[in-house]
Parts: C-alpha cells; structure tokens; sequence
C-alpha cells in the first residue's frame, strides 16, 4: 500500500528471502513489488467461485480484495484448500 492506502504492488516473503543481504538495504519495496492486474482485485461483495480456478500471483494470491481504493484482505491459495476442507468436512 502507499501512503494513502491505495494497492501499490504485492511483496511475498519468497521475494524478499531472494535478496541478498548486502543490496537490502538500499533496495525498496517497490522495487520487488508483484504489479497486481485489475484481474486480481476484488471487492468484498464479488463471487468467490471464480477465484478457485486462476493462477495465483507469485504462486501464493489469488486476490486482492479493496474497498473503496483501500486494501481490505487478500485471498490465497491456502485460503481456497482450508475452504475446501472446510466444506468436505461439513458435508462428511
């Protein structure tokens, strides 16, 4: 997020573990920030059912979830198998 709130790029911790300790210091955040396409973001009150089927970013997001501008949640992979579980348990 920027200063104001507003998505600015998304920072796993896969990325920042791939910097070396010597360049950490000078290098920003936005400097390894994912872009997050307008696919990715959601608002709260969006289908999650679509969500199930598409790439994550960095192999971990699925969604990027704002509420007027500002960023409120995001939806991950994990997210999506504990819902999974969660489901095949209520229906057992």
């Amino acid at each position: 997020m920027d200063f104001g709130g507003r998505l600015a790029g998304l920072v796993l911790a896969g990325q920042l573990a791939r910097i070396p300790a010597a360049a950490s210091a000078e290098l920003r955040i936005d400097q390894v920030a994912l872009a997050v396409p307008l696919s990715y973001r959601a608002a709260p009150g969006d289908p999650a059912g679509p969500l199930a089927g598409r790439r994550p970013l960095g192999g971990v997001v699925v969604a990027v979830v704002l509420a007027d501008g500002r960023v409120t949640g995001l939806v991950t992979v994990a997210d999506l198998r504990s819902a999974a579980r969660l489901r095949a348990a209520a229906r057992a």
